[in-house]
């Protein structure tokens, strides 16, 4: 199986060092925890497809060994964030990564702020 190579701006050396003169490491999310998630959203975004083909032949049942060996062998050629399991839910104000409200992408606190505040349109308190 034939698959395009990780583009320049995913690799993991250059991450954090795009767009600076003096080489020195950029942050561009809250924290590093961010970032990282989202250079693997990224990976797992472009190699998803292939990735989720390539566990089908796997774990097929039908299929003859030898198929599944060389899928194996393709799989391990993979980058290891290929699989979208290794992306963790975010707050994208916090980087909270538990209590996240899935619809907005933020953490239940920030949510609740903006709720009480206003700044969300269509939300409010419940009164009963």
């Amino acid at each position: 199986v034939a698959y395009l190579a990780l583009p320049e701006a995913y690799d993991p050396v250059l991450w954090g060092k795009k767009g600076d003169a003096n080489g020195k490491n950029c942050l561009w999310h809250v924290n590093w925890l961010m970032q990282r998630d989202n250079r693997r959203r990224h990976i797992a975004t472009y190699y998803g497809a292939l990735y989720t083909r390539l566990q089908c032949i796997r774990y097929s049942g039908h299929l003859p060994l030898e198929l599944k060996q060389v899928a194996d062998q393709e799989t391990s050629g993979l980058p290891r964030g290929s699989d979208k399991n290794w992306t963790v839910n975010r707050c994208v104000v916090t980087s909270r990564p538990r209590g996240n409200k899935d619809k907005w992408r933020i953490s239940r606190m920030v949510f609740r702020h903006f709720a009480d505040h206003g700044k969300m349109s269509g939300v409010k308190r419940a009164m009963w």
